[in-house]
């Protein structure tokens, strides 16, 4: 009969329990601490800086994630908020201790820069600027709160320059820079065009942006700027901008673009065209000039089809309210999306 040493086998049993029960306990205690950071990561970033319970979210964010970045950037925004000399520099160190331990995210450094010039140390905010820029030189926010930074050290040249590239690939930031330099420069559009970037996107929505302002002869002017590819590439601008003119009584504008939409070739200011309907008058849902909104509407639904605007793609925010007031986190952005947004420019959305 053979014969089992029972103590052995009895010791390699315990022993296999008292790995298994570690392992166990390994596994829990690493769950608990996985789980409490992404929860104070989560707190951290569903928490709105003015809400009256920031502080104590803050707090709880940072007991139970110290080592996030976004737990602390929550902690300084509070503090940052309440403007007093020691908040400021409290909300500072936090910057700082975020920065630190996120040293390769541009955000932090945006916001550590903001919170340098706010206690006027201006030398440290422009090099936390020009860090952001070094670490995302292709996005557009970091441009946008640098040139706002040179614009108010009275720095215009440098600023107007980080400006344009702004200009250059956001139709948001776009807008915003065509804004900041229209009233800064006076309305002066010769001084407006030099400080854009020198491409067709960005002369289709200064056209937009003079129609706007009714400015008809300066948003007939950049928008001839285009060639025949560029113009086919911004049909819902040619409509809104056409549209538009014809609503604030700038017929002479209103009728060239619409005759470049294809509409009336033939007609000429001040003459009547058609006068003995020898043509056709069409349907009335071809017209551009209708004064119902709803039937208007139907005119845009001709630009279904969907394009891609040439943009390079912002950032991914991994903050709804960071993205809100920071940057446009979407590349990409269907025709009929940005038809809606040049409607809004004139006063006016009809349905898409």
């Amino acid at each position: 009969m053979p014969e089992f040493d029972l103590r052995s086998d009895s010791a390699s049993t315990s022993k296999a329990k008292i790995i298994l029960i570690a392992a166990v306990i390994f596994a829990l205690v690493f769950g608990w601490v996985a789980v409490r950071r992404q929860l104070g990561g989560m707190i951290a970033e569903l928490t709105p800086v003015n809400d009256p319970n920031a502080t104590a979210a803050a707090d709880l964010a940072r007991s139970m994630a110290p080592s996030d970045p976004i737990t602390l950037w929550l902690a300084a925004n509070v503090q940052h908020n309440i403007f007093s000399p020691e908040s400021t520099n409290a909300a500072i160190k936090m910057y700082e201790d975020t920065v630190r331990l996120s040293p390769n995210d541009f955000r932090w450094w945006i916001e550590l820069g903001r919170a340098y010039e706010q206690a006027e140390m201006n030398e440290k905010a422009e090099a936390s600027l020009r860090k952001a820029i070094s670490l995302a030189p292709a996005y557009t926010f970091p441009r946008w709160q640098f040139g706002n930074f040179l614009l108010r050290q009275g720095r215009t040249d440098e600023a107007f320059a980080e400006l344009k590239v702004a200009t250059e690939n956001n139709q948001t930031y776009r807008e915003q820079v065509f804004s900041l330099a229209w009233e800064y420069f006076g309305k002066d559009p010769v001084k407006l065009e030099q400080v854009i970037a020198d491409k067709p996107d960005v002369y289709a929505s200064l056209a937009l942006f003079y129609g706007a302002r009714g400015q008809a002869a300066d948003s007939l002017r950049m928008w001839n700027k285009l060639d025949d590819a560029a113009k086919a590439e911004h049909p819902q601008f040619i409509s809104v901008i056409a549209q538009g003119l014809y609503e604030k009584r700038h017929f002479p504008e209103a009728l060239e673009f619409a005759k470049q939409l294809g509409m009336d070739t033939d007609a000429l200011p001040d003459t009547v065209t058609n006068g003995g309907f020898e043509r056709g008058v069409g349907d009335e849902k071809d017209t551009l000039w209708l004064e119902d909104l709803s039937q208007r509407s139907e005119i845009w639904r001709l630009q279904r089809y969907v394009g891609q605007a040439r943009r390079r793609p912002q950032p991914q925010a991994k903050l709804s309210h960071i993205q809100n007031r920071s940057f446009t986190t979407s590349g990409k952005q269907s025709w009929s999306n940005r038809a809606a947004h040049t409607n809004s420019a004139f006063g006016f959305a009809p349905k898409i």
